[in-house]
């Protein structure tokens, strides 16, 4: 009788080789791939999941749109939201109390924008204005720095994003995501950095390269 027991054979270098790359692979597709998905997902349906986000910024259920809105810029003229381009927009609140802080905040996001180097060109800048705000030298200044800021004023907006929020004091220092439909997507608090915001553009930025702007 063979009492001989046969013993595995070592596992090859390319079974190991193999079983790595599997590994990156699936590394790869939950750092980017799922992200992408869902904002993907967000965009084509208009739905939010509830799982699956990475983004720093809350999400807004539903969504407030600026397509409906009438609107007037620092000159009196009529604003569309058209003039964005179909591209994505940082917004800032120029609360009717804007103080010191108010005014770093709507000047670092410019530099937020700046920082995107190639990529500055695909984003906007919108400074909601509050109707009873006088607009002082300082944020004139800010104002006409870069040319793709849209200083606009509407009340609506100001009643719309507190009540969603559930806010009662000044929306000086939040900021929010706009996606190319003119749509309020993320909404950002002064707890938030401002590398969160840069972080989650980039990755947007890089969405719609994937197929998310219509």
């Amino acid at each position: 009788m063979n009492t001989s027991t046969h013993q595995q054979p070592p596992k090859q270098p390319q079974q190991q080789s193999n079983r790595k790359a599997v590994i990156v692979v699936s590394l790869l597709f939950a750092l980017f791939v799922v992200p992408y998905t869902y904002v993907l997902y967000i965009y084509k349906t208009g739905e939010i999941p509830t799982t699956g986000s990475t983004e720093k910024g809350v999400f807004f259920k539903p969504f407030i749109e600026m397509n409906n809105e009438s609107y007037t810029d620092i000159s009196d003229e009529i604003w569309t939201p058209e003039k964005l381009q179909k591209k994505w927009s940082i917004l800032n609140f120029a609360d009717k109390n804007c103080d010191q802080q108010c005014l770093e905040t709507i000047f670092n996001t410019q530099q937020v924008i700046s920082s995107l180097t190639r990529n500055k060109g695909k984003v906007e800048h919108i400074i909601l204005i509050h109707p009873m705000l006088e607009i002082g030298e300082d944020l004139q200044t800010i104002i006409n720095l870069k040319t793709n800021v849209h200083a606009i004023r509407n009340e609506a907006l100001f009643t719309a994003v507190k009540e969603q929020m559930e806010m009662e004091n000044s929306l000086a220092q939040h900021l929010i995501i706009v996606d190319p439909e003119a749509r309020f997507l993320l909404f950002y608090t002064p707890e938030n950095s401002l590398q969160e915001v840069l972080r989650d553009i980039k990755r947007l930025l890089k969405a719609s390269v994937s197929g998310y702007s219509s």
